[in-house]
């Protein structure tokens, strides 16, 4: 009778274990989606050099309609010791990606149609520098221009921007 009782626990054990295996199986696993390379803005490699009177005209944009923010990072390394200062980047934005403000005007009156920011650099540091930019209904957003405002030379220097591709219902 004992032997019958343990092959009988062990056959439960086996069904059991059978059943945890197949159920693990066929539950969708939970995964976060990486990030991915939407646009690059600008990409020098080569020497950079400008001086802070001379702004280099981009007009480089994204389409980002189909997301709420995106990350923007700038990567830049200096090649000389004079080198301290930031790079400013001037942006705009736009509904239809094809209307965007004529010129560039430092006012506080359009904080959602354009701005400035600067991004510090180091001598002969690699710099980079992150930040996330939240769209909420504007669907384009571009680089107006950079400047140079440490009058030094550096190589590499590449914005880019990266979105989440969009969730599913699945992923949530």
């Amino acid at each position: 009778m004992n032997i019958r009782n343990t092959l009988n626990k062990v056959r439960q054990t086996f069904l059991l274990t059978l059943f945890l295996l197949a159920l693990v199986a066929i539950v969708p696993r939970a995964k976060a989606a990486d990030y991915a390379v939407q646009k690059t803005f600008w990409s020098y490699a080569g020497t950079w050099t400008n001086s802070p009177a001379v702004v280099t005209n981009l007009a480089a944009a994204i389409d980002v309609t189909q997301f709420t923010d995106f990350g923007l990072q700038l990567v830049a390394s200096t090649t000389n010791d004079a080198v301290a200062g930031f790079v400013s980047v001037v942006w705009e934005t736009s509904l239809d990606g094809s209307n965007w403000p004529t010129s560039y005007t430092n006012f506080a009156g359009a904080p959602a149609m354009q701005g400035w920011f600067a991004i510090p650099v180091t001598n002969l540091v690699k710099t980079v520098w992150n930040t996330n930019i939240t769209m909420n209904a504007v669907g384009y957003w571009r680089i107006r221009s950079l400047t140079n405002a440490t009058s030094g030379n550096f190589t590499n220097l590449s914005l880019t921007g990266y979105v989440k591709p969009k969730r599913t219902a699945r992923d949530q």
